[in-house]
């Protein structure tokens, strides 16, 4: 059973990971929308939004968030 996925308009206001769907360095053409995951950082003035390693704003991205599910990884060693 696949499970319903609450997407939102509204930008996240809390630290974390989030999926973003739509256009986040705005719309150009016909480019088509796309997935990626942002990571949200509290800031002293609020919070940056970073995906790909490049900031989104407000002012440019289109689209909607939801809360990514990211895994908890205990006892991993990554070490060569």
């Amino acid at each position: 059973m696949t499970e319903e996925i609450e997407w939102s308009r509204d930008w996240p206001q809390t630290a974390g990971w989030y999926w973003f769907y739509g256009w986040p360095y705005g719309r150009s053409g016909q480019s088509p929308a796309e997935l990626v995951m942002v990571k949200v950082v509290q800031i002293q003035v609020g919070h940056a939004y970073i995906a790909d390693g490049h900031f989104i704003w407000r002012s440019d991205a289109i689209g909607r968030f939801t809360p990514a599910v990211v895994p908890t990884v205990y006892g991993v060693d990554i070490d060569p």
